[in-house]
């Protein structure tokens, strides 16, 4: 019986109640909108880790994702935030998974182009996982030739920032942080002809990305978030501790009660590189938080972490976490100080900037068919 105890002590010190309805944060609430609002000068889709679509059929995030873009698809962007291929990016040429690469691909850059909107795809650590740099370019050039309206950023296989003004009021600036994470090749000072290779330039460039703005909105895009309260942010529940090996196979319910809390300990003190905890993780996030603190810029988003959250962070207006687009993927997510909403299962995160400047975020869930707007808030000045 003490022992017992003991385990479940262990395991409600390590881990944490996962979100099961959306949550909403009052002072964000208090902001939310309803309303009409006039046509946009440029809109963003932002939708993340889409790597794993329903190929036989419709995929119900794509369809809500083209749905929405075809709203006024002549000023829409559908940002994919990376991981666009499970597991192991884009296959060389005859391989045999190779043609399910190339159709994995095809649907999500389908989903904008058959809205008549443009589709805007950033690297994932997946997306590296196969060849390393090599063949995250391979990904690249196969994106870049299916339509004029699909673009790889940043472009040449750079680490960025590649800036991208949309409209009259929208700056988009597109980072491949998996660059700081990787080992092995990839464009780096000296050897590289990227205008930004080494992290004090991307670093530079960055705060001037954001300072050359003119009065647009500055809209940063990556795959790796710099806070997260989903398991790459050190939040496990309860039954993650307890039966451990369904993060591999979810069909795996072998109770190891203690010994399976080493993994999420071990995840959270920076045993992968792609967690918020590992050094690497840090020096990037650290890094961005320095740009943004010389120039603020009015949203981060990424992929990542399997959930939707819209969160409060230094030098933003706020950073969102959109890397639900594959529902079979979806992990389990908690909420901190810093939530300002956050919401289980699939779906994906709108922002709307109108020709006076004003800027509308929105959160969208995707379930049985049906989209529901979780929140939609204004942005601050």
């Amino acid at each position: 019986m003490r022992r017992a105890g003991a385990i479940a002590c262990l395991v409600a010190l390590v881990s944490g109640c996962a979100v099961s309805s959306p949550w909403i944060a009052p002072e964000f609430l208090t902001q939310r909108t309803r309303e009409e609002i006039p046509a946009s000068d440029a809109t963003l889709i932002l939708v993340g880790d889409v790597g794993a679509p329903r190929l036989d059929a419709p995929d119900p995030v794509l369809t809500a994702v083209r749905d929405a873009a075809a709203l006024a698809p002549d000023r829409t962007l559908v940002v994919f935030l990376g991981d666009n291929v499970y597991p192991h990016g884009l296959p060389a040429p005859g391989a045999p998974d190779r043609a399910h690469a190339e159709q994995v691909l095809r649907v999500q850059a389908d989903a904008a182009l058959a809205a008549g909107a443009r589709a805007v795809f950033v690297p994932g650590n997946h997306d590296y996982a196969g060849d390393g740099w090599a063949g995250m370019q391979r990904a690249r050039a196969f994106l870049e030739s299916l339509d004029p309206g699909v673009l790889a950023l940043p472009g040449d296989g750079c680490p960025g920032p590649q800036v991208l003004d949309v409209g009259a009021k929208l700056r988009l600036v597109a980072l491949d942080s998996q660059w700081w994470l990787q080992d092995g090749d990839k464009p780096r000072d000296p050897t590289s002809s990227c205008p930004h290779d080494s992290e004090a330039e991307v670093r530079t460039a960055l705060e001037r990305a954001a300072a050359e703005a003119a009065g647009r909105r500055v809209v940063v895009v990556a795959h790796h978030p710099l806070a997260t309260h989903g398991p790459h942010g050190g939040f496990f529940t309860w039954d993650q501790h307890l039966f451990p090996l369904r993060e591999a196979h979810p069909w795996l319910w072998v109770p190891l009660p203690v010994l399976g809390s080493l993994y999420p300990l071990a995840r959270r003190l920076g045993i992968t590189d792609q967690d918020l905890s590992a050094g690497r993780y840090e020096h990037y996030a650290r890094a961005v938080r320095v740009a943004f603190a010389a120039h603020p810029v009015d949203v981060y988003a990424a992929g990542h972490e399997h959930t939707l959250q819209i969160l409060e962070y230094p030098g933003t207006n706020l950073q969102v976490v959109s890397g639900s687009g594959s529902p079979t993927k979806l992990k389990p997510v908690g909420r901190g100080k810093d939530t300002l909403a956050v919401a289980p299962g699939a779906g994906f995160v709108r922002l709307d900037i109108l020709p006076d400047r004003r800027a509308r975020i929105s959160m969208h869930t995707v379930a049985n068919g049906h989209v529901s707007e979780v929140v939609s808030s204004w942005l601050g000045p």
